[in-house]
């Protein structure tokens, strides 16, 4: 039985089983790297590290996405008996994989799943050229997409394309370069190229020439022994994963059972048919499933797209929907295109008005609004997909091959659009009830709150007046009086829950409001060490300060907090260093770098994979579990990242960094 069946199978069964955390969806999802490239395809451009793909997809939908990758790749692609090959294939993806995970354990720069990953991916290569070779005649490019350098590339290129770092991407390009030539390499590079040279000893470690042992040892520094002792361990896990795949010892007879009718089946016509309603039917009920226990925090956008990018090979899609006279949809980041639901020229405006689908291609269209269309979604053809009077319409940007591919899953295509205008209905009726009460209690809690707050702030200035102008403690007093302001209107904001605005931006000095902080917290906390490390050139970028000030006092609290609770350090002593760098490209976009380390205990691993969701924490009860939750979604708002290294006394040296990257941006740029 081929792996891919395995691994499918595998993966639905942890989908629809009661232990379906995200986690272990994506270590099933990580066995295949075909199966992996179609998930990170679906996010593109996103700012999630690749090692945490997975959390740009809403659990709803696995299950769905897994069934459509098995329409893709096992129940629709031709029976051939080159399943001897793709076995092979998949054998020596996940050795490399294994063998870069164990790599990357000896050094502290690489992250092992990123490192995984990247080996996993190295092996897309074969499988899009095999794609290629099907009907395609000889050509100089067909060629060298053949040799390992050239499918690297083609790899490598179409990783980036769904927007992953140039580091990660660079790992995959230039892993089948000699060893030799790795020397000013990244380590995640030299990992992921020494895992591809190791991956065809791992059932024959007594066949490891000396020469490669050597140039391993000097790209890497692993000695011999250290090989053979990565090699049996990434055996004894190769043999976990099989015998959690159920596989089988392979058979002359390749041949997947399903794929033909049974013996007592005399026409083999109605067994395709049969075949062909049941699949349709589940992929209906799983959608249907996957849309009504969706996160409700997840955008309705979000939904549509990868529903249809799976179901369909929609490439773009965008849902216009009515707004007074006028269905109007978003494109892109803010761009709204709007058309008069009355209009005689544009086939959108027509397909809402009869409840009717349409297909246009560029000689097709009248309408201005409809070519705008066309035009952003950078396709060949828009389907018009009718979705009722109350939901409006979705126009999708499809290569001019799927409209006829869809003409025999039309039932299909109703059915989704069925589903699509339930969805959306249902939200906008939650939406509404409640939201009111909701605002009065707001206004309420944030009256509350800030009552005691002025009264401190009372204390503090006649504090103030008590003292001389040019005391010491002026300034303290005025930093604690800034902090209590800046919480007064954290919490003002939930009162003002209705007026639709942002947050004020002014151009700030990331330098001076650390120090700000770290003032505070050092006379707070009188037995920690600070130590500061700043980029000289002083970088400034245009943000609201408060966002970034809450953000920079979870993770300072957090730390002081860890050591404050860590009886082990004595010699060395309790430190938090914070430290900022002007100077990162990421993706060709310049950031700014602020990193907040601490020598304290550490997070556990169990805490570690899910340290930003909400309600987890480290803690005793009670503490809520929110502030590193909050801090992601503030940095994420702000257009940038945020990440976390951690090990505890048994994985090493102890302690904890936050890394935060936010855009530089100048007054110029706005």
């Amino acid at each position: 039985m081929p792996a891919r069946y395995e691994t499918l199978g595998n993966f639905l069964d942890i989908c629809l089983g009661p232990d379906s955390e995200p986690e272990r969806i994506a270590h099933a999802v990580e066995l295949d790297p075909g199966i992996l490239g179609a998930f990170l395809s679906l996010r593109q451009n996103s700012r999630t590290p690749a090692r945490e793909w997975y959390r740009d997809i809403d659990p709803a939908f696995f299950p769905a996405l897994g069934i459509a990758m098995a329409h893709e790749y096992v129940i629709d692609m031709p029976v051939d008996h080159g399943n001897q090959t793709q076995n092979a294939n998949w054998r020596r993806s996940v050795l490399q994989s294994l063998l870069a995970d164990q790599i990357a354990i000896q050094f502290d720069s690489v992250d092992g799943k990123e490192a995984r990953l990247a080996a996993l991916l190295t092996r897309l290569g074969p499988m899009l050229v095999a794609r290629l070779d099907q009907g395609q005649e000889e050509s100089l490019d067909h060629m060298v997409q053949r040799t390992e350098e050239g499918q690297a590339e083609l790899t490598a290129d179409l990783v980036a394309s769904w927007g992953y770092e140039a580091p990660f991407c660079d790992a995959i390009r230039y892993h089948p370069i000699e060893l030799g030539k790795l020397g000013d390499a990244s380590h995640l590079i030299k990992v992921v190229a020494a895992a591809g040279r190791l991956e065809p000893f791992v059932e024959g470690p007594e066949l490891l020439t000396p020469n490669l042992a050597h140039e391993i040892q000097s790209l890497l520094g692993l000695n011999e022994d250290s090989l053979y002792e990565i090699i049996g361990q990434v055996s004894r896990e190769f043999d976990d994963i099989k015998a959690v795949l159920h596989m089988e010892a392979p058979t002359d007879d390749l041949t997947p059972k399903d794929q033909t009718p049974p013996a007592n089946v005399g026409d083999s016509k109605a067994w395709c048919r049969f075949k062909y309603h049941l699949n349709n039917w589940t992929l209906t009920a799983i959608f249907h499933n996957a849309l009504s226990h969706a996160n409700p925090q997840t955008p309705f956008e979000s939904l549509v797209r990868d529903t249809g990018r799976a179901l369909f090979a929609f490439n773009w899609i965008v849902h216009m929907q009515p707004e007074g006279e006028h269905l109007q949809g978003i494109v892109g980041e803010d761009e709204k295109i709007t058309v008069m639901k009355s209009s005689s020229q544009s086939h959108v405006a027509k397909c809402y008005r009869e409840n009717n689908d349409d297909t246009l291609s560029d000689n097709d269209i009248a309408s201005v609004t409809d070519r705008q269309l066309l035009h952003r979604s950078n396709s060949d053809v828009l389907m018009c997909i009718s979705l009722g009077d109350k939901a409006g319409v979705l126009v999708c940007g499809v290569d001019n091959d799927v409209p006829a591919k869809l003409e025999n899953r039309s039932h299909l295509l109703s059915s989704y659009a069925e589903a699509i205008s339930h969805t959306w209905e249902l939200r906008q009726s939650r939406s509404q009830p409640d939201i009111d009460v909701i605002k009065q209690r707001l206004r309420e809690i944030s009256h509350e709150a800030n009552n005691p707050l002025s009264i401190v702030q009372n204390y503090l200035r006649t504090l103030s007046l008590k003292l001389e102008d040019n005391a010491a403690a002026q300034s303290d007093i005025q930093a604690i009086s800034n902090e209590i302001m800046r919480s007064s209107d954290i919490i003002r904001k939930f009162a003002q829950i209705d007026v639709d605005g942002t947050s004020s931006a002014g151009e700030l000095d990331i330098n001076a409001t650390i120090q700000q902080l770290v003032d505070v917290f050092s006379g707070g906390y009188e037995d920690l060490i600070f130590k500061l490390d700043f980029d000289a050139a002083r970088p400034t970028t245009v943000i609201p300060a408060n966002d970034l000030k809450q953000v920079l006092v979870n993770l300072i609290k957090n730390a002081a907090e860890a050591l404050s609770v860590d009886t082990r350090i004595i010699d060395r002593g309790k430190q938090i260093m914070v430290s900022t760098c002007g100077s990162i490209n990421l993706g060709g976009h310049p950031y700014i770098e602020i990193a907040v380390s601490d020598n304290g205990p550490g997070i556990p691993h169990k805490i570690r994979e899910k340290l930003f969701q909400p309600h987890v924490s480290n803690k005793d009860g009670h503490h809520s579990g929110l502030g590193l939750s909050i801090a992601r979604q503030l940095v994420e708002s702000l257009g940038g990242v945020i990440s976390c290294k951690s090990r505890v006394e048994e994985e090493g040296t102890p302690g904890t960094s936050f890394q935060v990257l936010i855009p530089k941006i100048s007054n110029n740029d706005n």
